[in-house]
């Protein structure tokens, strides 16, 4: 008769480290195959240690978790007090010296555009208004609002310490999961790989959002919140709405220069505000016009009125109905033999960073759709003649829009509206315009003159991915190009009032390894995981879709646009 297995004793986890719990954890799981391959044959006493073993296991994982979290909590207080304690050698440091100098683009008496090639040429005067100067700072890089320190106990990294570069990121990641039994086949197949109920996952590095002024939780009141999502979105926040490559300070949150050609723009740029409680409750209230526009809400009456005893109206306000924005989860989870290849750290890297930047992606075109549903006004804007002028139908559009929405909200004539723009918007005007006769130079129409024409009329567009993208359909069709042979007959775009639209966030993100016994039979399982939250909230005013016809003809005052013939 075969030897039988050893009695498995369920050891005492107080006082195992992280390293003798995992070891205890393996021990276990062993026993649970060796236990659960009995099936019906398992004794009484076997089924009772199975079910002891189980709860070990249980025991195990919550340990091991609220050890995770005392080092990312001891982590983040050490990154916190580093950054301080940088921060006061930093002024200690500084030399007293002049700060440098920001090159500023010089307005002469006509307006120009500083174009590629640094020479500058003449444009147009605006009839009624100047547009703001642009401003053009070198070299400078781009500033991550993410600090990234290693989570706790990936070997050889001390926890807590910063990670600077994919580089150390990707190091991080196999430090991690070459700690793991067992590696990917090689022969994994592409496909959707359901992670097992006891799938576990392994801190590799935690990102921070720095401390920024626009944080919203439950303790605060309502009107806390609303101040701090109204001041994220103030247009005095743009510092310069309508400069060349303005933006709301909010950069794309890593900066994901790659080995191939992929990068992080087009992504689109709203005021974030950090939920820390999963959500916000808000009301619009009620609008300026509404309440301008009842014949209760005042009244005007003569003196034979009054002395007559006229009744004098008063505005019955009705309580505003509260809405809820509750964060949704945007991540990914992903899995290649690669993940598990130390002696491939490049390609590990460029993974985690095609990952991240597909992350950075997606997390745009949410935000995009999201704000689109949120608009629920639209307009088909008629041309003007048979053969109309895309660049004027969209300026024109435009503007009435504009206009529309300072009128409706009471805003300043000049307040500053935002827009949103297929990336490819403005390689329709410099279509139409090089085939315009009268133009000095037709074939060198700069992406700086098209939004300064824009910002004339005190409008900023975005210019994004994943909205309208270019296809081969139909050129009737959104984003069809007839099989790559022409541009799109018509686009949409939107606008709004600066802040209108204001994004939710987490301000913590974590990469973590996944390892998952139970979802191979044969093989272990290691992946990457990511996940945050993302929701959006029109906390005030309103949106305008529109969509103008495009034609590339070159079509330029009368007859072409509208005018009768001559008789």
């Amino acid at each position: 008769m075969a030897d039988e297995a050893p009695k498995f004793e369920v050891p005492d986890i107080a006082d195992l480290d992280r390293d003798a719990l995992l070891e205890a954890r393996v021990r276990a799981r062993s026993e649970i195959d060796r236990l659960n391959a009995l099936g019906a044959e398992a004794s009484d006493e076997e089924l009772d240690t199975l079910e002891a073993v189980l709860s070990h296991v249980d025991g195990i994982d919550a340990r091991v978790s609220e050890i995770d979290e005392a080092a990312t909590s001891r982590a983040d207080r050490i990154a916190a007090l580093q950054e301080r304690a940088g921060s006061v050698a930093d002024v200690d440091a500084a030399p007293a010296e002049e700060p440098a100098a920001v090159v500023e683009a010089e307005v002469e008496a006509e307006p120009e555009v500083v174009v590629a090639s640094g020479t500058k040429r003449p444009v147009a005067r605006a009839a009624s208004r100047k547009a703001p100067e642009v401003i053009i700072k070198k070299d400078v890089e781009p500033k991550s609002p993410f600090s990234i320190t290693a989570s706790a106990n990936v070997p050889g990294i001390d926890s807590g310490s910063a990670i600077t570069s994919r580089e150390q990121l990707a190091e991080a990641f196999l430090a991690r999961v070459g700690s793991f039994n067992g590696s990917n086949p090689s022969d994994m197949k592409a496909g959707v790989y359901q992670m097992s109920p006891r799938a576990q996952k392994f801190g590799v590095a935690t990102f921070k959002r720095e401390a920024r002024d626009y944080e919203v939780n439950k303790e605060m009141s309502l009107e806390q919140q609303m101040d701090i999502i109204y001041s994220a979105g103030k247009e005095s926040n743009l510092g310069q709405s309508l400069i060349a490559a303005g933006g709301w300070c909010a950069p794309s949150e890593i900066d994901y220069t790659l080995s191939g050609y992929e990068t992080a723009a087009g992504l689109i740029d709203v005021p974030e505000v950090t939920a820390r409680r999963g959500g916000i409750q808000f009301t619009k209230g009620p609008d300026f016009m509404t309440i301008f526009a009842d014949a209760d809400a005042g009244f005007i009456l003569t003196e034979t009125q009054v002395e007559a005893g006229a009744v004098k109206p008063c505005y019955a306000l009705e309580c505003p109905p509260f809405q809820e924005v509750r964060l949704d989860a945007v991540g990914f989870c992903a899995t290649a033999p690669l993940l598990t290849e130390a002696a491939y750290p490049e390609l590990v890297s460029r993974v985690l960073s095609l990952l991240n930047l597909g992350h950075q992606r997606r997390k745009s075109a949410s935000t995009i759709t999201r704000i689109l549903a949120l608009i629920t006004n639209s307009v088909n804007w008629v041309e003007i003649g048979t053969n109309n002028s895309p660049l004027a139908d969209a300026l024109a559009a435009a503007e009435l829009q504009a206009n529309r929405i300072r009128q409706a909200l009471a805003m300043d004539p000049n307040a500053t509206m935002e827009g949103l723009a297929p990336y490819w918007f403005r390689s329709v005007f410099r279509n139409d315009l090089s085939r315009r006769l009268g133009l000095t130079d037709p074939f060198n129409i700069t992406d700086a003159d098209i939004d300064n024409w824009f910002a004339i009329r005190g409008i900023r567009f975005q210019y994004v991915y994943d909205y309208q993208m270019l296809n081969s359909g139909a050129t009737s069709t959104v984003g069809g190009t007839n099989n790559w042979t022409e541009y799109p007959a018509q686009a949409e775009f939107a606008m709004w009032p600066a802040g209108a639209f204001t994004r939710l966030s987490h301000d913590v993100v974590n990469l973590t390894a996944v390892y998952d016994h139970d979802l191979l039979t044969q093989n272990e399982y290691t992946a990457a995981f990511m996940e945050e939250g993302i929701a959006v909230a029109n906390t005030r005013g309103f949106g305008v879709k529109v969509t103008v016809g495009l034609k590339y003809l070159g079509a330029s005052g009368y007859p072409s646009i509208g005018a009768p013939a001559a008789a």
